[in-house]
This record gives structure tokens, C-alpha cells and sequence, in this order.
């Protein structure tokens, strides 16, 4: 059975649900709700969701071609977290038994009217990757959502080659979690060029300070980095796996991980004016350590410093004003809350999908789960980790790039301005000198 596109808003009285299913068949349509489940089937959709509190089936409820308004239970109370469209389609724990979703048919899925739909089959969804080799290898070396997979990216080098693979990081499946930052370190070193830095802050060209004064958020109300249609499809799209449940460290891991991902979407974001181009995807996966070295944060300052740094060695522009700006939109992100990360989440996934390169192993290995698990996370985590970002990014100055030597680099560029007019002026006193002579 195929998952119709659906969206879900809501008023004091009734759930407004828009079910869009072209070509189905009305004869023999089934449409129920009661308690916390809704239930559409229509051939060839068929749509089960399970929602955050009470409806009640007490024939209030409407039904129209275009849309259905189910009533709530508890007239005024506000159903949260409606925009989260993969958890809709998840059962909670709370209801016990696992219930099936979206039905995977054999040869007589679209059979005669007379078929009977099991709502309360078990299914089970096959893994993108097969089970990596060792518990033990994994937590050494592991990479990927919640650093749980290994030995996947060494299969893909045997064939392909390092040159082919969208990351930086040599040899990823015998490099430690704990070693990759220290390649961080040492690629920034060998790779920043002090005269395209100093180009960018003395001279920095048009599209530069275009990208500068552009404002992400034209709607301050944030309502550009809703959810969109598309956004929409690709939700109910994901695979519906169940995650693992990860201790407060490993969660906590994982939210910084979404600091330098949000910042190389919007530091493109911002460098497009806004509209994304053929290079999007390779700036959103090389400015974002997390994914072009598979790193693991120890803490938010250490993954704001390390990025801003990054950001001043790899990318087109490379300008200090331009990257605290890119950190001020990441924290203006995380403040709007999780339908704004899950918007510029989706958006990468797609860029990601994009073009002939590797770059979609970045979906299999991070993005799928990384938007399915941003649905379940409390609102509370992404304002916690935008207020440390902002007291952070406070105190964050050149001299913490010490890898890069900045203050250096630009005061022997300014003595370096200043030293032809001095030969100048002792070039003018020998003259000076010999005249009297």
C-alpha cells in the first residue's frame, strides 16, 4: 500500500487533516478515528496515524473530498508536535502493541474489493546496511547516526577510491572517534592560505558582502523555514525504523553534531542569497565536520571554535565577519525550534541526494535518522543548545584559532602595507643627504 502526502493542523475543536491521493479508489473507502488513532484506507493509500492525545468519533466530525475534521476529545486542547509527520505515522509506546502503518503487499496488493486489510500485521523494515562487524570496533570506530555503524565506508574505498568519497578524513574505518579531531586540526593547519583570508577581509568582493547584509529570516516570525510541501513528502517517506534510545551523553553528542551541519546549510544558504546551487551540496557536507570527518564534539565550544575555523580554510569566502554571522542565523535556527532544524535538515538531504556523486551516502549513514529522531527531541533541547551557542559565540575571538595564527597573519600584513613607505622615506633622506654633500 502507498502512504498518501497528508498534513495536519488543528483549532479548538477538531483536527483538520488534507489527505492528498490522486487516482484512488472511493469505492470501498474506509475512514475511522477513536482515542489516539486515526485510520484512512482508500486503494491504493492506506494511512494510519497515531496521534499525541484523545479524538473522539461523536459524529461532530466532517468528511469531504478534500479534507477531514475530526473531532478532539477534550475541546481546546492543544495536540503538539503535529508538524512531525514521521512520528504521526509511528505507534507511541504507550499504546503496547506495535501497529503496521503502511502495508507491504505481495502480488495481489491492488486485489478485488473482497481483500482484507491487517491493520495489526508484524512487519519488519530491512537495514540500509548490513550489521557492522563488532560491537567493540564500532565503539572505536564507529561513524554515522550516533556513531553505531563500521566497516561500511572501508567496503566503498576497495571499490571506488578515497578521491571518490564526499569526506576528508583518510582511512575512516581504522581512524579512533577520539583521533578525528586532531585530523581536523591538522587538515585546517596544511590547508588555510593566508593571502585568500587576507584577500577576503581587505578586499572582499561583491557576492561577499552581498551575502553579508542578506537576512535568512526576511518573515521574522520564522515562518520561511516552515515546512513545506515537499518537506512534507519526504517526510512521510523516511523509513520508519525504531531508534535506539541513547543515554544523556550520546544526546547531547548528537546535538552538536547538528551545530556545524545547520551551519554549512546556512553559511550556503546565506552565500546563495538564498537560492541553492550545483555546489550546495558539496558546501553543506565539507563545511560541516560531523560529516567530512565523522567527528564526535566534546563540547558545544569546541564544535563552534573548530567549525568557524574550518569555515575560514575551506569554502569560497572566507571571512571572519561573514562566519559569526552564519553562527548568529545556527542559533536563530535552534531558538525557532525543531520544525526550523527539520526543515533545514530535509533541505540538506535533498541537496545531498543531488548529482552524480557520493554525497547520498551521507543520507544513508546520517541524515535518514537524524530527521526522524529531531521529531521526538523536546523543544527545550534546541533552545538549551542555542543559548550555550550564543554565550559561546560571545566570547569566541581570533585568537581561539590558534591552529591559524590570524592576529599574526594580520599584523604582518599591515606592516608589510606600511614598510614600502618607509623605504620610501629613507630612499628620500640618502638623497637628501648627498645633495648637501
Amino acid at each position: 500500500m502507498l502512504t498518501p502526502l497528508f498534513r495536519v493542523a488543528q483549532d479548538d475543536r477538531f483536527l483538520l487533516l488534507t489527505i492528498r491521493a490522486p487516482h484512488c479508489s472511493l469505492r470501498g473507502a474506509e475512514l475511522s478515528y477513536d482515542g489516539r488513532t486515526f485510520l484512512f484506507h482508500a486503494k491504493p493509500y492506506f494511512l494510519r496515524l497515531f496521534l499525541p492525545a484523545d479524538v473522539v468519533d461523536d459524529e461532530s466530525g466532517t468528511c469531504e473530498y478534500d479534507a477531514e475534521e475530526v473531532p478532539k476529545k477534550t475541546p481546546g486542547e492543544y495536540f503538539a508536535r503535529l508538524e512531525m509527520l514521521t512520528e504521526l505515522l509511528r505507534p507511541q509506546e504507550p499504546n503496547g502493541q506495535r501497529l503496521v502503518e503502511e502495508l507491504d503487499g505481495g502480488e495481489d496488493e491492488f486485489g478485488g474489493d473482497n481483500d482484507s486489510i491487517d491493520c495489526f500485521a508484524q512487519q519488519s523494515l530491512p537495514e540500509d546496511w548490513p550489521t557492522t562487524s563488532s560491537s567493540a570496533a564500532t565503539a572505536l570506530f564507529g561513524y554515522g547516526f550516533g556513531w553505531q555503524r563500521h566497516a561500511v565506508l572501508g567496503r566503498l574505498l576497495a571499490d571506488i577510491g578515497q578521491g571518490e568519497l564526499p569526506i576528508d578524513l583518510e582511512d575512516p574505518d581504522r581512524t579512533p572517534i577520539d583521533d578525528r579531531l586532531k585530523c581536523l586540526h591538522a587538515f585546517d593547519a596544511d590547508h588555510f592560505r593566508p593571502e585568500h583570508y587576507l584577500a577576503d577581509l581587505h578586499e572582499p568582493d561583491q557576492a561577499q558582502l552581498d551575502a553579508m547584509e542578506f537576512d535568512p529570516f526576511q518573515h521574522k516570525d520564522g515562518s520561511n523555514f516552515a515546512l513545506s510541501d515537499q518537506d512534507r513528502a519526504d517526510l512521510k517517506d523516511l523509513p520508519r525504523r525504531k531508534l535506539p534510545h541513547f543515554a544523556r551523553e550520546a544526546i547531547g553528542q548528537i546535538v552538536r553534531s547538528l551545530v556545524d551541519i545547520l551551519f554549512g546549510f546556512l553559511y550556503d544558504f546565506r552565500t546563495t542569497l538564498g537560492e541553492h546551487s550545483v555546489e550546495s551540496g558539496w558546501t553543506c557536507s565539507h563545511l560541516a565536520p560531523s560529516l567530512a570527518f565523522l567527528l564526535r564534539w566534546p563540547s558545544t565550544r569546541e564544535a563552534l571554535r573548530c567549525t568557524v575555523r574550518h569555515s575560514l580554510v575551506v569554502p569560497l569566502f572566507r571571512n571572519w565577519s561573514l562566519s559569526l554571522r552564519v553562527c548568529r542565523d545556527v542559533c536563530a535556527v535552534f531558538k525557532i525550534g525543531p520544525v526550523a532544524v527539520l526543515h533545514c535538515l530535509l533541505t540538506v538531504r535533498r541537496l545531498f541526494n543531488r548529482g552524480d556523486e557520493f554525497r547520498y551516502l551521507f543520507n544513508q549513514l546520517f541524515m535518514d535518522e537524524l530527521c526522524i529522531w529531531v521529531q521526538s527531541v523536546p523543544e527545550e533541547v534546541f533552545e538549551q543548545i542555542g543559548s550555550e551557542l550564543e554565550i559561546e559565540l560571545d566570547k569566541l575571538s581570533k585568537a581561539d584559532m590558534t591552529e591559524l595564527e590570524l592576529d599574526t597573519i594580520e599584523l604582518e600584513a599591515k606592516m608589510a602595507l606600511l614598510n614600502p613607505v618607509d623605504s620610501d622615506d629613507e630612499e628620500e633622506e640618502e638623497e637628501g643627504k648627498k645633495a648637501q654633500k
